[in-house]
């Protein structure tokens, strides 16, 4: 991971984010050509690994599951996810949801912090968990201004949860090792870009509008 380049990849006017870590498998497709395939047999133990213990949102026993690995501090991941959560928010019975960090910390300064800060969020406060997310990324311009120590104290107070216990998890070297074993799962997929969707096994990126991965989702969900 210490070797990965991250970069961030203009694509008709909207950021892709990438970590360089080699090139991905052959298999995979382009996330700016908004391509996808099925999950190929070594996805499977590499996901379950990145998914154990992790809270989602929905029905776990739902048909249709849906996996977003992002990065907070990625403008495209911002603009997916105030378009797809929305979506998904309306049919919760349908869906197993998840969503996983991918902080491209080589690139992005406050990645790494915020994914921290989401994860004892999630441990802390569980209800809490899907609130800071659609915080942090309908804020994220704002937030990139200021330190995210100061964010999250302040989000916590704010909220009346406890600081101090989240302080604890935030600050933990073996749950930063965690969230980094978690990144180094999806390189392992060949998913070093940001964001990354998994429709019901099916792996896409989000491109330059989005419309192919909007449409995989709606099509889980049985929208029109």
């Amino acid at each position: 991971i210490d070797d990965g380049v991250s970069t961030s990849t203009p694509t008709s006017g909207r950021e892709v984010c990438t970590l360089v870590v080699g090139p991905p498998p052959k298999t995979f497709a382009s996330v700016e050509n908004e391509s996808s395939l099925a999950r190929p047999q070594p996805m499977l133990a590499a996901t379950a690994a990145m998914l154990a213990a992790w809270r989602g949102l929905g029905n776990p026993k739902a048909r249709a599951q849906i996996i977003e690995l992002s990065d907070f501090e990625c403008p495209t991941c911002r603009r997916a996810h105030l378009e797809i959560e929305p979506l998904i928010e309306k049919h919760l019975a349908n869906v197993d949801y998840i969503r996983l960090d991918l902080p491209l910390f080589e690139h992005h300064e406050w990645a790494l912090p915020a994914a921290m800060a989401a994860r004892a969020i999630a441990k802390v406060a569980p209800r809490e968990y899907w609130k800071f997310a659609n915080y942090v990324y309908a804020n994220q311009e704002e937030i990139g201004k200021r330190k995210f120590d100061d964010v999250i104290r302040e989000y916590c107070q704010d909220r009346d949860l406890n600081w101090p216990a989240v302080e604890k998890i935030y600050r933990s070297p073996a749950e930063r090792a965690a969230l980094l074993e978690q990144v180094s799962h999806a390189f392992d997929i060949g998913i070093n870009s940001t964001p990354t969707y998994i429709v019901n096994g099916q792996v896409m990126g989000f491109g330059p509008k989005g419309s192919f991965t909007i449409k995989a989702v709606k099509d889980a969900l049985g929208v029109k």
